[in-house]
């Protein structure tokens, strides 16, 4: 085969990687018009496997070379976009930032690490009485129309506010073994939403959020690894809570199984 027909099938699969990376942008625009992930996700595979498959079966060799380019963008970019999306992971320097953020707030916060159970600490939120941190993925609300982050893989949140204010969001919670020496409970309460490891800490309560439908064992699992942020440890201790919370606590929370 000469040099140019090597350049010509070359060139066709060049042109079909940019088709792919086309059908990609067109799968979002339906994207942002509202149409669901599975929905963008078959939009962009029937722009690029149909098309690739045609292109195949006329059986001209640039036409082949132009499938391949097709069909390789479909593999890499669906890798990249609905499995890798390195762009949603928080780098070193950025988690490092957003330790040195918490820790300079003056006020000891909890979390799991950089990771926990596969799960990257992807993002953050520190306000004047909470800080968040949120693990893995972030899971939109499917009937939120306009989109938007809802729920992570994992989440800690520590409350140092007055986390006695309003019983109700406890109630009915049930004790469990403590977690590095403090009150541990599971909260769960389908009308309220909550399915929650707690433990309380000092003045805090450090909340263990999991998507998945993780058991109360697991949760507690995640929750073993607490550790204040700046250790590189699992906590084997913390400071007891302050008298009034241990007490509430104590009220509102039942002796587990």
């Amino acid at each position: 085969m000469s040099a140019g027909a090597w350049l010509g099938m070359a060139s066709m699969a060049v042109l079909g990687v940019a088709g792919g990376a086309l059908a990609l942008i067109a799968a979002f625009a339906v994207g942002f018009g509202g149409a669901g992930e599975i929905v963008v996700f078959a939009v962009f595979a029937g722009l690029t496997v149909i098309p690739a498959t045609i292109l195949w079966l006329i059986g001209n060799r640039h036409l082949r070379a132009g499938a391949i380019g097709l069909a390789a963008a479909f593999l890499i970019l669906t890798y990249v976009v609905y499995v890798s999306h390195p762009w949603d992971t928080m780098n070193d320097e950025e988690v490092e930032r957003a330790k040195a953020d918490v820790l300079a707030a003056g006020h000891p916060a909890f979390y799991l690490g950089d990771e926990v159970d596969g799960y990257p600490l992807n993002d953050y939120f520190l306000d004047s009485d909470e800080v968040i941190f949120h693990y893995g993925e972030c899971h939109p609300d499917p009937e939120q129309t306009e989109g938007g982050c809802v729920d992570w893989d994992v989440r800690v949140d520590t409350s140092w506010g007055d986390v006695t204010i309003g019983g109700d969001a406890i109630a009915g919670c049930v004790r469990q073994e403590p977690v590095a020496g403090v009150p541990t409970v599971y909260l769960h309460d389908e009308q309220l939403g909550s399915d929650e490891v707690a433990l309380f800490t000092g003045d805090s309560q450090v909340t263990f959020d999991v998507e998945a439908q993780s058991s109360l064992e697991e949760k507690l699992q995640i929750a073993r690894r607490v550790r204040q942020v700046g250790e590189s440890e699992a906590a084997t201790s913390l400071p007891p809570p302050m008298p009034h919370i241990l007490a509430y606590v104590e009220q509102h929370c039942t002796t587990g199984q």
